[in-house]
């Protein structure tokens, strides 16, 4: 049987889920990311609506090490269809327009994937 080993929460979630106004359902696998100079992981999940075919996907951190509480929570992702369930999560360095190389200074950018409308899978 398993055993409870670390628990976390975080203000603001909770008091949207105890509301009764979002249901949290799935979301992606974490990847880690380096965020005020400390490793966190970076992971998106999806809300939804009690009674109504309506979801929201949001981004958020949570830290690194046991007991891996959530640091930081998004606005709701701008992705399409009111059926919208985030799967995956990478982020890409964009390649240097000059030298179409990749570059550490070059613009990073957060991608995910996710279906739409229970019929299209997107990537954003």
């Amino acid at each position: 049987q398993a055993e409870l080993q670390f628990s976390t929460s975080n203000d603001l979630l909770n008091q949207a889920i105890s509301s009764g106004s979002l249901w949290l359902h799935g979301g992606a696998v974490a990847i880690i990311v380096e965020r005020n100079g400390r490793e966190e992981y970076l992971s998106v999940c999806h809300t939804k609506e009690p009674d109504r075919e309506r979801y929201l996907s949001f981004a958020y951190t949570f830290e690194a090490e046991p007991p891996f509480r959530i640091t930081s929570w998004s606005p709701a992702l701008g992705l399409q269809g009111k059926i919208q369930m985030a799967m995956g999560v990478d982020i890409v360095q964009q390649q240097d327009e000059d030298t179409a190389e990749d570059s550490e200074s070059g613009r990073r950018e957060l991608m995910v994937s996710y279906g739409s409308e229970d019929k299209t899978m997107r990537l954003a």
